[in-house]
């Protein structure tokens, strides 16, 4: 008999393997890889002679700095379309919770505050879109008890261009963040300061890109990034026919924010002929 879609642990007994959720900004999504890390740069000191032997060695002094950072990756579906928003540029230096669950546990593990360095979408031919997001924490990775998954998953199951040629697209918001401590206690960063956004997107098709073309990516019929031709390549593999490819750095963002509702409806909107 099958299992109840909406028993997340049952589904897990039927079908084996793990199941991992995450939430990000209060977002649920589907990861299939994620990682949580917690590092420490401990301050040592040198001591010239140690009794009764007379080496020199290395003796931690104190406990140094710390930084937490994070990385979450997965298939979008319609339920995690909210993730979306961490294209736009708003979403620069903003703090929100981040948490994993793992099937058969009973707690997630959770960043309380954290921060977002790069978010990427990438999409190929004949298959479903994929994120990947990846930050810094201000908060140490504690446990947290776990929420209940409903439902079946969705995934996205493609995407439109206006150019029948486009075999593969990428495109990632990136935000370098600087950590700055205070001379405390705090082990932590007390603050990370955001640089401005930058967009990149990557492009192989069948057909090739006049120097300074413009590139357009959109969600619906929202058009987001605009983008001008930076790179271009000639790329030759086994017994495909070549393709070229092609680098985008933007040169305008759009200012509106996208909805959930937007958001779902991805690749279902008619698309501008300068779009991919």
């Amino acid at each position: 008999m099958p299992a109840d879609p909406s028993d997340f642990s049952a589904l897990t007994t039927a079908y084996g393997g793990w199941l991992r959720s995450a939430k990000i900004n209060g977002v649920t999504a589907y990861c299939d890889s994620a990682t949580l890390d917690q590092g420490n740069n401990y301050q040592y000191t040198r001591y010239a002679l140690t009794l009764p032997t007379g080496n020199r060695q290395k003796v931690l002094h104190t406990r140094g700095t710390r930084e937490v950072s994070w990385s979450i990756s997965g298939d979008l579906t319609t339920e995690s379309s909210g993730l979306l928003n961490f294209l736009h540029p708003y979403y620069r230096g903003l703090i929100f919770p981040v948490a994993v669950l793992q099937s058969g546990y009973q707690e997630s593990d959770y960043i309380a505050s954290a921060m977002m360095e790069n978010f990427s979408l990438q999409g190929a031919a004949d298959g479903t879109i994929k994120y990947s997001i990846s930050g810094k924490g201000l908060t140490n990775i504690v446990g947290a008890p776990s929420w209940t998954v409903t439902g079946h998953r969705h995934p996205v199951p493609g995407w439109a261009s206006g150019n029948t040629l486009v075999r593969s697209w990428s495109v990632t918001h990136s935000i370098s963040l600087q950590a700055n401590w205070h001379n405390s206690q705090q082990v932590l960063p007390t603050y990370y300061r955001p640089a401005e956004s930058e967009y990149t997107m990557q492009i192989q098709t069948l057909g090739t890109f006049a120097q300074y073309d413009t590139i357009s990516l959109g969600v619906g019929t929202f058009t987001f990034v605009q983008g001008l031709v930076t790179k271009r390549a000639i790329n030759y593999s086994g017994n495909d026919p070549k393709m070229y490819d092609c680098q985008v750095t933007n040169v305008h963002s759009g200012d509106e924010a996208i909805t959930p509702a937007v958001a779902v409806t991805i690749g279902g909107g008619y698309s501008p002929p300068d779009w991919i």
